[in-house]
């Protein structure tokens, strides 16, 4: 994909835009969510917004989501996060090394992975309220689901499934091959009976109704 960089003039106008905007509103919010398109750690325009916001409003507490890859504690101390966390969102897709490379196309899954208990022990010790390790499902990682439930359960966090398809270009562009949720997929009814496991009764998955009330399909209903 092509990546675009404004000049800095554009930049520094889309920030004092974004602040002239926001800043009124944050203001007295006791709660913001921060979920940049890209990552939170790498984003500098993003990081000053931030910055910015908390200091007209010390008492703000943060929601944010995060890839995991510099979701660490000196990082959550750089940027005067760790007193203000209420929930963290970690964008994983995958209970297993090798799935989370082919999703990713790097191989931080370690590195993520010690982060995250850094945050589960955060939620254990009552220092954050809410932790979520989220997964957007497709014909690549499926699979992985049943242990990416427990495991959240050994984290003390949320498994929170979804079946939205986005982010790098080749899924969008590939639906048919990565959409394993669609009944014209040819693994679709595999799918379909792994989500009968009880495992997704747990109290600590998220797997929304639509997907719970998927039925398998006879191979003819399948090619209409």
């Amino acid at each position: 994909d092509e990546i675009k960089v404004l000049p800095k003039e554009e930049q520094k106008k889309w920030e004092d835009s974004l602040l002239t905007h926001i800043l009124p509103i944050t203001s007295k919010a006791k709660y913001m969510f921060i979920n940049c398109r890209g990552e939170f750690f790498d984003s500098p325009h993003t990081q000053k917004m931030y910055k910015t916001i908390i200091e007209n409003n010390p008492s703000i507490k943060v929601d944010f989501i995060s890839n995991g890859i510099k979701c660490n504690e000196d990082n959550l101390k750089k940027f005067n996060l760790l007193d203000r966390i209420y929930k963290v969102h970690i964008s994983l897709h995958a209970a297993k090394r090798e799935t989370y490379k082919k999703i990713f196309r790097n191989d931080k899954f370690n590195e993520v992975m010690k982060n995250i208990k850094y945050i589960s022990n955060l939620k254990k010790s009552g220092k954050i309220d809410d932790f979520e390790i989220m997964f957007v499902i497709t014909a690549d990682n499926y699979k992985d689901m049943p242990a990416f439930v427990k495991l959240a359960e050994g984290l003390d966090a949320r498994a929170a499934f979804s079946a939205c398809i986005g982010g790098y270009a080749e899924y969008i562009m590939n639906r048919e091959t990565y959409a394993v949720f669609y009944q014209n997929h040819h693994e679709y009814n595999n799918f379909v009976k792994m989500l009968k496991n009880p495992i997704f009764n747990s109290k600590n998955c998220f797997l929304p109704n639509y997907l719970r009330e998927l039925q398998p399909v006879s191979l003819f209903e399948s090619l209409k």
